[in-house]
Order: C-alpha cells, then sequence, then structure tokens
C-alpha cells in the first residue's frame, strides 16, 4: 500500500496560506497591493481588535466580472502575468496568484466588487477554503473585501499571534509606508471606529511624509535625487538629529515594493559613518528604481526581498546618492582636520622644533641666528617608548606659534614658545596598562572603538586602581582635566568622560538604577508630537513609563503631555529621550530591559560635568572615588579613554633628564 498521499486543494491551500499569511497585517498587504494593482486612487481599510475580527478593504478600482469574482480565489489565479517570461519584466505588486486562495483558507471572505461600466455587481463567500455563496449585489464601482475570524480553523496558528494593539500597530506602520510608496493614492485607516490615518492622495511626496511623520521630521530630511548608470535613487535623508537607535525608520522601495535589503542597508550605514555615533542609525525613506529585468521580486514568500542582478551597482548608488545629498546641504564636517596619517611620535632626536635649532653647543638659535641659553628654552625630545606609530613612518614636525608669556616665581615675564597643545607630542599610556610597554596603533581616519580588555590580567587592573586610589591631586588643566601624580607617573582624567562613565553604570542596569531612577515633574509640561505607532506605545504600556519615571498623557490623537521625566534628563532632550525610550518598548506587554535602561543611561550622561565646568578639591575626590567603584573605569561609553598615564621617565626624558 502505497504511503504517499495525493493532498486535497483544501489541505494544500491551508499549507500553502502559512507562507502568504501570516498574521493580520499580511492580509491587510496582499489585499492592499491588489486594489493598487486594479488602479485604485481611494484605498480604504478598516480593521476591528487589531485584524483577528475583522478586516475590510475597500478601493475605488477596476473591480471584476462575475467569473473573474469566483476564479480569483483559485489557487495560482491571476490576471498579472501568462507565461514565465513574464517574471522578467513584472511591473505589478502581486503576480503569483496566491493572496485570496491563501487568505480563503484560513478565515471568512466577504467579496463584493462591481466594474465601471456595470449597474450590478457580484458577492462571493468563502469560508475556510469552502464557497458558501456567489449572488449579484448592488453596484458600486471597486471592490470590497471583508475578512473575519482571522485563523479561525486553526487554533495553532491563532495562539502565535500578539496582543490586539500590536497586530493594530503593525498594520498601522503598513499603511504609512503606503502612504509613501503611492502618495497619489488617498489612504484611510480605521481602527475599532476610530479613524487614525487619512492621507491627501494629491501626488506630493513632501506632504505624505509630512501625512505620516510630522513637520518636525519633515524640516530635518533632506531631498535624494541620484542616477548611476541603470539604478535611480530618490527620497529623503534625515539630518542627525533625528537619528534613531535602530534601523526601525530606515524604509527602503524598490520598483515601489517594500523591501529588506542588506545591501542597500550597508550603503545607508556607509554614507552616514562621518555624521553618526557608532550604534546610532539614520531617517531614511528611499525609492531605487531598477530596470524589471535587472532585479527578482521572485525570491521571497511575501515579497519582501529581492535579489539584483549587481550589488555593487546598488550599493554604489545608493551610497552616492545620500553621500551627495548630505554635502550639498552643507553638513561636511571633516572628521579630523589632519591628513589621515597619524601622528609618528618614535623617532631620532628632532634637531629642528619649529623656528629654533639645537646648536653643538647646547645653545638654541632661531632662523636668524640670535641665541638663548638652553636652559631658559622649552625644548621637547619626541623620543618615547609608549608611541604610536605612523603609516609612512616619519615624523610631525612641531609648530612654533605666537609667542606668549608666564610669571616666573619672581614676577618676571619669561617667553613661551610653544602652545600647550603642540608643545610635547607624545603618546601616552592609557589605563588599564601592563609591564610590557605595549604600543598602541590608531588612525585618525576610523572610527574609534571601544576597547576590549578580555586579555589584560587582573593584576595589571588592580595595580592600576591602586595608583589611581593613592595618587594625589595636583590641580585641574582648562577647567576640564583632574592632574593627579603618583610615585611613578602622572595621571590625566577627562572630568566629563568620567562623570559620564559614573552615570551610565549606576543606569544602565535596572536593579542598580532603582535608587537614581526619580521622577521630576516640569513647571510646564511639554507638548510632544508621535507617530502612531508611538501613541499606541503609551497607551499599553502607562505602568512601565511610570516605573521609568516618565509622566505622559495622550491630549489628541498624536500629541502627549508630558508632565514629569527622569531627574537626570534635561527639559532640552525630552523629544528625543521619549522617542527613544518608546522605540525601546516591546510590542508585548513586557519591555526590552536592556535597551530601556541604556538609553536613560545615555540620557543620564548628557547630564554629567561638562568641559569648562569648575570642581572644588571636594567634587574630585568625590568623582574619583565614584570611579574607582565601578566595573570599567578607563573608558566612557562611547570608547573614548577616560584616564591617561605619563610615565615619570617619559616626563624627565623630555627635559633630557635622562637620555
Amino acid at each position: 500500500m502505497s504511503r504517499i498521499n495525493q493532498l486535497s486543494e483544501h489541505v494544500a491551500n491551508a499549507i500553502a496560506a502559512g507562507e502568504v499569511v501570516e498574521r493580520p497585517v499580511s492580509v491587510v498587504k496582499e489585499l492592499i497591493e491588489n486594489a493598487l494593482d486594479a488602479g485604485a486612487t481611494s484605498i480604504s481599510v478598516e480593521i476591528e481588535d487589531g485584524g483577528i475580527k475583522l478586516i475590510r478593504i475597500i478601493d475605488n478600482g477596476c473591480g471584476m466580472d462575475q467569473e473573474d469574482a469566483v476564479k480569483a480565489f483559485s489557487c495560482h489565479a491571476t490576471s498579472k502575468i501568462n507565461q514565465l517570461e513574464d517574471l522578467e519584466s513584472i511591473f505589478t505588486m502581486g503576480f503569483r496568484g496566491e493572496a485570496l486562495a491563501s487568505i480563503s483558507a484560513v478565515s471568512k471572505v466577504d467579496l463584493s466588487t462591481c466594474m465601471p461600466e456595470q449597474n450590478v455587481g457580484t458577492q462571493v463567500k468563502i469560508e475556510g477554503g469552502k464557497h458558501i455563496l456567489t449572488s449579484e449585489v448592488a453596484g458600486v464601482r471597486g471592490t470590497s473585501i471583508t475578512v473575519r475570524d482571522l485563523f479561525f480553523n486553526q487554533p495553532a496558528r491563532y495562539k502565535f499571534l500578539k496582543k490586539d494593539h500590536t497586530e493594530a500597530q503593525y498594520i498601522t506602520i503598513l499603511c504609512e509606508r503606503f502612504v509613501m510608496i503611492r502618495p497619489d493614492v488617498s489612504f484611510k485607516l480605521i481602527n475599532n471606529g476610530k479613524q487614525i490615518l487619512m492621507s491627501p492622495g494629491n501626488g506630493s511626496p513632501i506632504d505624505a511624509l509630512y501625512c505620516v511623520y510630522g513637520a518636525e521630521v519633515v524640516e530635518q530630511t533632506i531631498s535624494v535625487d541620484y542616477t548611476q548608470s541603470s539604478v535611480d535613487v530618490r527620497g529623503f535623508a534625515g539630518k542627525p538629529a533625528i537619528a534613531r537607535k535602530g534601523r526601525g525608520e530606515q524604509t527602503v522601495f524598490v520598483n515601489d515594493r517594500l523591501i529588506r535589503s542588506k545591501t542597500i542597508s550597508a550603503a545607508i550605514e556607509q554614507a552616514y559613518r562621518p555624521y553618526l555615533m557608532k550604534g546610532r542609525f539614520a531617517f531614511v525613506v528611499l525609492f531605487v528604481n531598477i530596470p524589471s529585468a535587472l532585479v527578482d521580486v521572485n525570491v521571497h514568500p511575501q515579497k519582501s526581498e529581492v535579489r539584483f542582478w549587481n550589488d555593487s551597482e546598488v550599493f554604489r548608488a545608493v551610497f552616492h546618492g545620500i553621500q551627495n545629498a548630505l554635502k550639498q546641504s552643507d553638513m561636511t564636517s571633516e572628521p579630523s582636520r589632519f591628513s589621515g596619517e597619524p601622528m609618528n611620535t618614535k623617532h631620532k632626536d628632532v634637531s629642528k622644533v619649529g623656528h629654533y635649532l639645537v646648536s653643538e653647543e647646547n645653545n638654541i638659535s632661531d632662523s636668524k641666528g640670535e641665541k638663548f641659553p638652553a636652559e631658559d628654552s622649552m625644548l621637547a625630545s619626541s623620543e618615547n617608548n609608549h608611541s604610536m606609530h605612523s603609516a609612512a613612518g616619519k615624523s610631525m614636525p612641531h609648530e612654533l606659534l605666537e609667542q606668549n608669556f608666564f610669571q616666573n616665581r619672581n614676577g618676571h615675564e619669561m617667553p613661551l614658545a610653544f602652545n600647550a597643545s603642540d608643545f610635547i607630542k607624545v603618546s601616552p599610556t592609557v589605563l588599564p596598562f601592563d609591564n610590557t610597554n605595549r604600543q598602541v596603533e590608531m588612525s585618525v581616519d576610523q572610527p574609534m572603538e571601544p576597547s576590549s580588555e578580555s586579555g589584560e590580567p587582573d593584576k595589571d587592573k588592580r595595580i592600576a586602581l591602586i595608583e589611581l586610589m593613592e595618587a594625589r591631586f595636583v590641580g585641574v588643566l582648562f577647567a576640564t582635566y583632574i592632574l593627579l601624580e603618583s610615585d611613578s607617573a602622572f595621571l590625566i582624567i577627562d572630568q566629563h568622560a568620567a562623570h559620564e562613565k559614573i552615570l551610565y553604570e549606576r543606569l544602565s542596569d535596572r536593579n542598580r538604577s532603582k535608587d537614581y531612577l526619580k521622577a521630576q515633574y516640569l513647571l510646564t509640561p511639554q507638548m510632544l508630537r508621535l507617530t502612531r505607532a508611538e501613541v499606541m506605545l503609551v497607551q499599553a504600556h502607562q505602568e512601565r513609563l511610570r516605573e521609568l519615571a516618565f509622566d505622559i498623557d495622550l491630549i489628541g490623537d498624536f500629541e502627549v503631555t508630558v508632565r514629569a521625566i527622569p531627574s537626570f534628563a534635561r527639559e532640552s532632550d525630552i523629544g528625543l529621550l521619549v522617542h527613544e525610550v518608546l522605540q525601546s518598548l516591546d510590542f508585548k506587554n513586557d519591555y526590552l530591559e536592556q535597551d530601556v535602561y541604556h538609553h536613560l543611561a545615555t540620557a543620564a550622561c548628557k547630564a554629567a560635568v561638562k568641559a569648562n565646568d569648575r570642581l572644588d578639591v571636594a567634587e574630585v575626590q568625590g568623582l574619583i572615588k565614584d570611579l574607582v567603584g565601578i566595573a570599567n573605569p578607563y573608558h566612557c561609553p562611547h570608547g573614548r579613554p577616560i584616564i591617561v598615564r605619563y610615565e615619570k621617565s617619559d616626563i624627565e626624558k623630555w627635559f633630557k633628564r635622562i637620555v
């Protein structure tokens, strides 16, 4: 007896539905695409209970006659293609003929449709893949499809759906994407009887962007319009001010189809690299148009991925399109004024320093021949064992700056030939240090990455902390750098970076943060405009937000009033902080703790003491005490060094006390 069974059409359709219909938003996507392919200029989407109870799509497209209305529910029935070669030139959103068959297999579907020239329309009812009714109805141009009780016959699939507000949020985001894809079509979204989206449909991309994101985002975007070879790139690139912590606000359309592409994401990231800190992602809405023969859209069940004929060509077009837009907007700021070659300080003694020359008699003469005693000069040798290397191995000459003066102990003015920043060109050892005098290489044209300390011996860490605790306070340089000395070294601490790290460590952990996370009520509550998705998150997570020291009330469809914020936050940063915390909230009735507390901690960093903030001795001592008490006092949350250490022997070499 044969063990292989031929599945019935009903079972096969139910299985196929698993790929096409994952959740309510999948149904909405397929039906909107069908409406657009039908030439609709007005599309209404109505949902109840997150689309699980009801989804109704009404359009004013071309409609269908009775024969096509019935045939449309058959598997692989489509008007988009006729033969295999048609796949090479697809201009429609759909083409497989799977959507209606898959949707009707797992729900109760009621379709009413009428062609423009007809007075009588057609109604078709199907439940769980079984045909129930075909009849004539009063004719209204277009098509109305109602989907009820999604997954009513597949409880295993039903239990994997998320909460109603989460499913509604997915649908809202999708509809907003379609508003941007087709600004010439008017979209309306109704959730549980309340209209939450209405686009003008006037064909203006900027109006569509305004409808979805509001004026604040529109004002912070730059138009992109670039063509390279056969790739056309247009859309909007956000300024760094509206960058986010994830790629959720990077929306990419290829031939007006919403897709995900690692190639395009990488190009966006590369174009923004000089403008954004690590971990920040640009706001981007991009439309990439490619001849249909050069892109394969038939590679994913939900058509959310495509395959390009030439990834590198697409990458270059997107990269240069965004890069040119940013440059033309006067946003160019070189990461460094240097040429890109790191400074070399491990070289032979320099005999020429600025315009001063060291003579054989150990005197210093300027270019005019006038001599000064060497002991009255501030000559720095660049020889140093703790060094940085340049790729070319050449030294960087010192430049003589304008002459300044300082008072010596007797009150006489003495010449100071060198500015402090250029006086000594050495690479100090950055704590934690070891006994191998390891050399650190850094290129100024590469972003600084947080250092990994996995290879540092614990003993060396303990030695470094002990030295820091026992170091003697010397003073504060430029109201920014705390100066300490030990028996064998000179330590410099960046007060802002140190305080940043202390605040970050206190708040980045949920349990530890309870002692520091306090709410402060604003004298004047601040109003914010949120996206529809963010409004839903505020509604769903009021209790969580209060735990995080926020008091936020809804006052309109898109506006909220912020009455309280964490005590460490600055009022000028309220908008950004609220947006980032809401982004970190999980779609479930829980939140991603690490992300939420990371953003709170990052906001706390902005409350840290700044450069030029003057601290008294007691404040400095408290800062150092707190710094020693954290796990990693050596690098700030952004990866920059907090403590720099000069060996006593290095300083003695600068002044030729030792050779």
